[in-house]
């Protein structure tokens, strides 16, 4: 459909966010309704909206499809008995109708043979979806069969279907750009079963953080050496995370008891926690340096070997972070929970036998996965509202407006919990109301809520405010017999609430695109290119021949265009050569398997320790060593890097936060 009335063509072209007139598409022909319906979708995926069908009719004698319509996805309204049944053990789902009168609808014209635009309604009352949220509506996602194909193979060798979902979306370079969820490829593997029945690690791992730094300006990483040039401790955080930190690094949280990898370094992860009540990550560390090295160095500075206090506090440190923690806000986090089920999610991308190189890419991998979770909470909380359950309406649309859904409901039910509480006492002054509450089943136990009735300032007793930053139930009796019908805004705080990250004037820059697509980069995007073609020539004999000869000719060819340019067919080794990470010792005997330390065994070639024939810096009969300037280290040929000892701790101001205070700190000593 190339104009308003031809059919040659369906790529309409429009400019996003702009759309159509209904002027503009009446009238037009499509050749079948699969037509008008691929039309249709594309114009709805540059608008951002979802189309679902509707209205369909068909010939009593032909069977031919005569009436076709499509509406958007938020056409209609809920019906109110399903809300209003007291008796459902679920939740309701959250409302996603909002009566969206959107459509556009063909009807077959048996003169021209041809299905005509009889209805198009462009105009919608709600939010549309922007460039970033479109591969989160339900119409656009679908699996090919070439996707499925490469699904199934990965399968077969006993890969997870979380793990090549990582795969996939690393060949398009995100999950964003996939037009499916880990749920669809999960749903279409099962109905299609149903219907068949290194050497120089640490240089490595240096040099993938230079050159991401080129590109993501926002990247931070500091390292240290020790006395023979190894690698000792490394820090780093990107763009993201920084912007993070400078958002909801309020409260911090890290754990050094974590050790997967292959030198068995405490992987130290800075969470915290963000405005969906989601886990989420500041940066990362690889430390060297040991709790029980640090003690006992304060201890023989001060001579202090033989003091009873202090000998009987180091036998109770895994309970130091545990103490007065009531009245300080942490953000809901009483304990080190947030470390481990961060520590358990990334045992599902690393494991033991990860050299660093590879341990800093995996986890990298992780880190992007759980941005997406970030996306996903934005756009429910956008387009979506959970349902109304408590006798206080106004308070509930009120929190409704201002936390997004996962807050909202952790305030939803300190309000219906709010029926427990009981009024014992209530003093009024003019300024000042005290009022004295417990609850059913612990009548022992009160506290106390002070209201400034000139100010409309609530406070608690059970400081659940201070502590958690959320309103505790005790404050909802009282705007309950105040005859409040909005949440103060000393019971607000501003983290908790959707507009969090409006008017920050502390934003990081995004990452450049990198114009120069790197070599990984572009092998990721032919696989991806020729999967398709793989699956359907393997189909055919005669075409799986040719398809082997073109394959085989243009192989060919760009190995002698490689020869022609002088690209070289290996990875130069680096001149300034840093040495691997020792091993760190860990309790108990370790099995000389799991032992993957440098290795002890000479060069065939020079006799020297710490490489192979294979990875000989010498190479050839000339004895002339191959070598390439280390300029990407010179950035990083500092005092403080090249100066061996301790690591110091993380800087707060690698993370962007030099103005403020650092944050409230949970460390978890490993023990």
């Amino acid at each position: 459909m190339s104009s308003p009335h031809s059919s040659s063509n369906l790529g309409i072209s429009i400019a996003p966010k702009v759309g159509l007139q209904a002027s503009d598409v009446l009238s037009s022909h499509f050749d079948s309704v699969e037509d008008g319906e691929l039309w249709y979708n594309n114009y709805a995926r540059m608008l951002g909206f979802s189309v679902r069908k509707d209205d369909m009719r068909r010939g009593k004698k032909s069977g031919r499809i005569t009436i076709r319509r499509w509406v958007c996805h938020f056409e209609g309204v809920r019906d109110e008995r399903q809300s209003q049944d007291c008796s459902r053990v679920r939740e309701p789902r959250p409302i996603t109708r909002t009566g969206c009168r959107a459509s556009f609808r063909v009807n077959y014209d048996e003169s021209v043979g041809k299905y005509i635009a009889k209805e198009f309604r462009p105009e919608h009352n709600h939010h549309l979806a922007s460039n970033d949220e479109v591969h989160l509506i339900r119409s656009y996602r679908k699996v090919t069969d070439a996707e499925l194909a490469q699904a199934k193979a990965l399968r077969h060798v006993g890969v997870k279907t979380c793990q090549f979902m990582d795969y996939m979306a690393d060949q398009v370079e995100g999950p964003q750009n996939l037009r499916f969820t880990l749920k669809d490829m999960q749903n279409t593997l099962d109905a299609s079963t149903r219907a068949e029945v290194g050497d120089s690690d640490s240089d490595t791992t240096i040099a993938y953080f230079a050159a991401k730094s080129k590109h993501d300006p926002g990247l931070c990483f500091e390292y240290t050496l020790d006395d023979e040039n190894r690698l000792r401790n490394l820090f780093w955080a990107n763009c993201v995370a920084c912007y993070d930190y400078q958002c909801f690094g309020d409260v911090l949280a890290f754990d050094a008891t974590y050790k997967t990898n292959a030198y068995h370094k405490p992987l130290v992860t800075l969470v915290g926690t963000n405005h969906h009540f989601r886990t989420m990550v500041f940066g990362f560390a690889l430390l060297a340096a040991e709790f029980e090295t640090q003690w006992s160095a304060v201890v023989v500075e001060f001579a202090l070997e033989h003091h009873a206090w202090v000998q009987k506090m180091y036998s109770k440190r895994c309970n130091w972070a545990e103490a007065y923690l009531r009245g300080t806000f942490f953000a809901g986090m009483r304990s080190t929970q947030r470390c481990e089920s961060m520590n358990a999610y990334l045992s599902r991308f690393v494991q033991h036998k990860l050299k660093l190189y590879e341990f800093v890419r995996q986890i990298n991998c992780a880190l992007r996965n759980i941005r997406t979770t970030e996306t996903s909470d934005e756009f429910k909380t956008k387009y979506s509202t959970l349902v109304i359950r408590t006798h206080l309406q106004s308070l509930e649309k009120h929190a409704a407006q201002l936390f997004p859904l996962r807050v909202f409901s952790k305030v939803r039910d300190e309000m219906l919990r709010k029926g427990a509480v009981i009024e014992v006492k209530t003093v009024k002054t003019v300024d000042v109301a005290l009022y004295t509450v417990t609850e059913f089943g612990t009548p022992t136990t009160c506290w106390n809520v002070i209201q400034n009735l000139q100010e409309n300032h609530i406070q608690c007793s059970c400081q659940m405010m201070e502590s958690v930053g959320l309103p505790c139930r005790h404050m909802f009796h009282v705007l309950k017999v105040e005859q409040i019908v909005k949440i103060p805004d000393n019971m607000v705080l501003r983290r908790w609430t959707k507009k969090v990250n409006e008017h920050n004037t502390c934003r990081t820059t995004k990452p450049k695109v990198d114009t120069e697509v790197s070599e990984v980069a572009r092998f990721s995007a032919l696989s991806a290119a020729c999967n398709k073609m793989c699956y359907n020539t393997a189909k055919n004999v005669e075409a799986y021949a040719n398809a082997l000869v073109e394959i085989n000719r243009l192989t060919l060819t760009y190995e002698q265009q490689s020869e022609r340019d002088g690209l070289p067919n290996k990875k130069l080794r680096m001149g300034t050569k840093l040495r691997n990470p020792v091993v760190v010792k860990t309790k108990g005997a370790m099995s000389k398997a799991k032992c993957v330390a440098e290795s002890s065994r000479k060069c065939g070639k020079c006799r020297q320790v710490g490489h192979t024939t294979q990875t000989c810096p010498i190479q050839g009969n000339d004895n002339t060593q191959l070598s390439v300037d280390g300029n990407c280290f010179a950035a990083f040929d500092s005092s403080n890097t090249q100066n061996p000892g301790a690591f110091a701790g993380v800087n707060p101001t690698l993370l962007g936060h030099a103005s403020n205070q650092f944050s409230n700190v949970f460390y978890w000593w490993p023990h």
